[in-house]
């Protein structure tokens, strides 16, 4: 059980009952055990174990909520590297997908952290699949439908929740990953030794080294590519996505660009304050994360402008590519070791180069059915306060230029007001455009949305005083 010690919460302890070399076994009860990974800070009491000096106090970990990585260290641990892997199994908790969260300030903060929980999961299961899913032992299985909207009252009832299990696994493309996965798992062919899953560039045998294709876990890379994110970064989405049904003409737009080679890599959604657009960009993050294209995501905010800037924007992008592109991931680390000062470096063109615009243009790993988008949010909001008068905005719009210039592979959407500065970058330079209409102007599609969106809102208020407002 992978957890943390409260008094030390940046690092990952795990809790056993057995021996490993050096590592004893702990006297935590199995339930204390279970309770440790739910205890995120500050919404919940740390669990505690031992008397005294001995006592420890134990807490959730953070980015271990999917301990995949730590599984595979562990394993590593308890067997020895040339023990061969047969399968790896990996069971999610579901898809956040458009949960709808609460006005009410202590529920909204419990379903922002179970929708933070499962994205991490997702992350991380994407990662993991992008680098062992081709050596035929790994399956994840996780609900990704069904589990949305206002079904929180849902959570309690076991038959439910097997009814949304069973329509997961009776989809023709679930059920045929299973077969594949057990027909592996019972042949015991596939010779994956534990020191290639945990290590890049090992030996493998003549039979598995086309499956294995030099993407497998190194621990001392991922230490290397997390100097790249910024500490305590937070620039995920401040609004929930499009209510389901709305927005589906612009969402089907998005979605025939993302597929368009020939078409510009920058999709920029512009409009008036208020029109949607960062609902839209959390839409397309969500749909994105779940089909496995998500590249990166930021979203810029106004009043944290000191923290949310162009440099932090490229540092997140290129640690996230850097996860989960072997190629990239390799010219980043390359270029790490010989300059630390890349993350910290103040000129944000020169940033932008090194970890951006050079291991993109050299790498060719990219297929069509995982071609990477990047979503930024709110253009308009970079630089805070002085706005069309910042240095880093002008610096951001810069470096947004310049990636109209790399492979059309590289997607890239950007929303943001329609602000004399933004228009003029766009002017000079390459993309296709989404304009969100307002006023007599707005089209059937979006009146009917608003009309949907206004209804169920309604609907939710009479829910509550039927008898007086029937």
């Amino acid at each position: 059980v992978v957890c943390s010690y409260l008094a030390d919460a940046k690092s990952t302890l795990c809790l056993r009952t057995y021996r490993v070399r050096s590592h004893p076994p702990l006297s935590i009860s199995l339930i204390d055990a279970m309770m440790a990974t739910c205890t995120t800070q500050p919404e919940f009491t740390p669990v505690s174990s031992g008397k005294g000096f001995k006592k420890k106090e134990y807490i959730a970990a953070s980015g271990a909520a999917n301990p995949i990585h730590e599984v595979i260290t562990e394993a590593h641990l308890l067997f020895d590297g040339e023990s061969t892997v047969s399968s790896l199994l990996s069971l999610g908790i579901g898809h956040p997908g458009v949960l709808s969260l609460s006005s009410d300030g202590k529920e909204a903060s419990l379903h922002h952290l179970l929708r933070d929980i499962m994205n991490d999961c997702e992350q991380r299961a994407q990662e993991a699949k992008q680098r062992i899913g081709r050596t035929g032992i790994y399956l994840r299985l996780s609900v990704d439908q069904g589990m949305q909207d206002d079904h929180s009252g849902n959570f309690d009832d076991q038959s439910w929740i097997v009814t949304q299990t069973d329509s997961y696994l009776n989809r023709r493309g679930t059920s045929e990953e299973l077969d594949q996965f057990m027909q592996n798992w019972a042949s015991k062919e596939a010779l994956i030794t534990l020191d290639q899953l945990k290590y890049a560039g090992g030996q493998t045998a003549a039979t598995t080294a086309e499956k294995a294709f030099e993407i497998l876990i190194s621990n001392k890379d991922d230490a290397v590519i997390a100097k790249l994110l910024p500490p305590d970064l937070d620039c995920g989405p401040h609004v929930n996505e499009c209510m389901d049904g709305t927005r589906q003409d612009i969402l089907e737009r998005i979605e025939r660009w993302s597929h368009d080679l020939d078409a510009p890599n920058i999709l920029w959604i512009k409009g008036y304050p208020g029109v949607g657009k960062s609902a839209i960009a959390a839409s397309a993050v969500e749909k994105y994360r779940l089909s496995g294209r998500l590249g990166s995501s930021f979203f810029f905010r106004r009043e944290r402008a000191d923290v949310l800037n162009p440099n932090a924007l490229w540092r997140k992008v290129a640690h996230d590519f850097g996860r989960r592109y072997p190629d990239i991931r390799k010219w980043l680390v390359t270029a790490l070791s010989e300059n630390e000062t890349i993350p910290s470096m103040v000129n944000t063109d020169s940033l932008f180069r090194q970890i951006i615009q050079e291991p993109l243009v050299a790498s060719g790993e990219t297929t069509s059915a995982n071609l990477p988008i990047v979503i930024v949010d709110a253009l308009d909001e970079c630089g805070g306060m002085d706005g069309q008068r910042s240095s880093q905005r002008a610096s951001l719009m810069k470096t947004l230029h310049n990636w109209s210039h790399l492979p059309t592979k590289f997607k890239l959407i950007v929303t943001s007001r329609g602000e004399n500065d933004i228009e003029t970058l766009f002017v000079k330079t390459k993309h296709d455009l989404i304009e969100i209409i307002t006023g007599e102007k707005v089209d059937i599609k979006s009146s009917n949305d608003i009309r949907a969106f206004l209804e169920y809102h309604f609907q939710q208020i009479t829910a509550q005083y039927p008898m007086s407002l029937p």
